[in-house]
């Protein structure tokens, strides 16, 4: 299986629980029904922690779950084919294939905005953009930013502050480690 979006049914479900921090979960098994990796199969968890067991359980409804017990759920129980996004994630130096998004089958990508929706849009922005004009960059900033790992301008002698230095711009020991990719 390649990165992608595939249509799948769930094959398998199961609850358990993680091995490091024991937080429970759903694992379903989906199968692509479509395309060249027809038949294939890729895990996807699903956790109940405090923070996202609202969002799992809204999960397990659009896959069509209708009951509220899910200890007894089977994969007749999520009868709904989704639309699943592959990606890959390294984790602890290994790089492997995992369920990055799901949805209801043709919902995974936006539909594209009609013309007049398109022009309302762009009209609203245009006004809002006359509210905040643009920034006059200020006489001492720089036109580029920085490359990481470059030394951050000092002024008098003393290191700006990250507020204090053009976008862009690290100062050594900015940890750059727990930045989130989008």
């Amino acid at each position: 299986m390649e990165p992608g979006r595939y249509r799948a049914c769930v094959a398998d479900v199961n609850l358990g629980h993680s091995s490091m921090k024991g937080t429970p979960y759903v694992r379903v098994v989906f199968r692509v029904i479509e395309g060249e990796c027809e038949g294939e199969d890729i895990e996807h968890f699903m956790y109940l922690s405090d923070k996202t067991e609202e969002r799992t359980f809204v999960t397990l409804r659009h896959m069509g779950f209708q009951g509220d017990d899910i200890g007894v759920m089977l994969p007749e129980d999520l009868p709904n084919v989704m639309e699943i996004l592959v990606g890959e994630e390294t984790f602890n130096h290994r790089t492997m294939l995992r369920v990055l998004r799901l949805a209801r089958d043709g919902e995974l990508s936006s539909p594209s905005m009609d013309d007049a929706s398109r022009q309302s849009l762009a009209d609203r922005m245009k006004r809002l953009a006359r509210r905040f004009p643009p920034m006059k960059p200020a006489a001492s900033s720089r036109t580029q930013p920085l490359p990481m790992g470059a030394q951050s301008p000092q002024r008098n002698g003393v290191q700006q502050s990250p507020s204090q230095r053009h976008l862009g711009q690290r100062a050594p020991g900015d940890d750059v480690d727990d930045m989130i990719p989008f």
